[in-house]
């Protein structure tokens, strides 16, 4: 390997570093908003709670909400490891050392948009499902 493949490896290994820190805060923050912020309506707000609770269907309501929300931190999740997986495996080039396979096989998915795209399209679908019915009697909204 030249001193100029290394050079330009060592920068799209930082990169994947800084993309590995993003995805965690963003895996962070998906878990605080729906993890806590989202119950914490239905807890505090009384018309969120009779609005939610008048529904029929208010199960699955909360189904289809936490389907979407679930594929949002799985998403956040993968790309935290696959972007790890890849800073590793660069720092094992750069170091000449052998990476292990799974961390190997991780990183080989980097550039693959097309999981985000399913769990997005699944998040989108799921509230998306949420707003016609919730909204069908809309006091709340």
């Amino acid at each position: 390997m030249t001193q100029e493949e290394i050079d330009e490896l060592k920068i799209n290994r930082q990169a994947n570093l800084l993309l590995y820190s993003e995805y965690n805060k963003t895996l962070r923050a998906w878990l605080v908003a729906y993890g806590i912020a989202v119950p914490a309506l239905f807890i505090t707000s009384k018309d969120a709670k009779e609005f939610l609770t008048m529904l029929a269907n208010h199960e699955t309501i909360i189904v289809i909400f936490l389907l979407g929300m679930a594929s949002q931190i799985m998403i956040a999740f993968v790309n935290k490891f696959v972007s790890w997986s890849a800073y590793h495996r660069d720092d094992c080039i750069i170091n000449g050392l052998n990476c292990n396979s799974f961390v190997e096989r991780l990183a080989s998915i980097e550039n693959s948009i097309w999981i985000d795209l399913v769990f997005d399209v699944l998040a989108i679908l799921c509230f998306r499902g949420f707003v016609p019915i919730s909204t069908k009697s809309s006091r709340f909204l």
